[in-house]
């Protein structure tokens, strides 16, 4: 009981953070905020966070922990992703967001191996709402075809798995297999959702029907 409780106190106090974090982002890292503001002084003298670059690695580095450790906790989970959203769908932080080794090292390795949380069956729509954000992050970078092939890689080798496993005839009797499918289904249509011009389109139907 005493394990529990504190499990879903530390929970409480993670929740909290990701609170303050989300309110420091409307304030000094979103579209209207300015990386001049004095708050960046006191933290470059009390933390030894110098600018607002420095800032968002650390935001980044909660959050990815937060869903590389802690996806046990559905709500942890669930505020994690929308404060990861909201740094991306903003045009000045999602630019800043693409300046970090951080974020490059999860566009390329973003499977269920270094996010368990992609596996839960209860976080579908989460699922499919992290792909569709790194995707629209990739996009915001470059729309170059290799990057995009890159960063496709692990649904390519799902689709390969599920094509091997169909001609088989094993495509329905294996719960791996059907699990495998569903979330394959849940990255694609994260991805598409994320086309939203002539160019990427184009990227995803060839990718799809090379």
């Amino acid at each position: 009981a005493t394990e529990r409780l504190s499990q879903r106190t530390n929970q409480q106090l993670e929740l909290a953070l990701l609170f303050f974090m989300g309110q420091f982002r409307k304030v000094y890292i979103g579209d209207q905020a300015t990386s001049s503001s004095k708050v960046y002084g006191y933290l470059a003298e009390r933390l030894g966070l110098g600018d607002h670059l420095a800032v968002l690695t650390l935001l980044m580095q909660k959050i990815t922990g937060h869903l590389k450790f802690r996806h046990e906790c559905t709500e942890l989970t669930a505020k994690t992703l929308s404060l990861f959203s909201e740094l991306a769908a903003g045009y000045s932080s999602g630019k800043l967001l693409l300046k970090l080794d951080i974020v490059h090292t999860i566009l390329q390795a973003h499977t269920s191996a270094e996010f368990p949380f992609l596996d839960i069956p209860s976080n579908g729509r989460h699922r499919t709402a992290f792909q569709g954000m790194l995707t629209r992050l990739l996009f915001s970078e470059s729309e170059q075809a290799s990057q995009y092939v890159q960063f496709m890689e692990p649904v390519r080798a799902a689709l390969d798995k599920l094509c091997e496993a169909a001609n088989q005839g094993e495509f329905f009797r294996s719960d791996q297999i059907r699990a495998l499918l569903i979330g394959t289904m849940r990255d694609l249509r994260g991805i598409c959702s994320a086309c939203n011009n002539r160019r990427t389109y184009t990227l995803f139907f060839d990718f799809i029907y090379p």
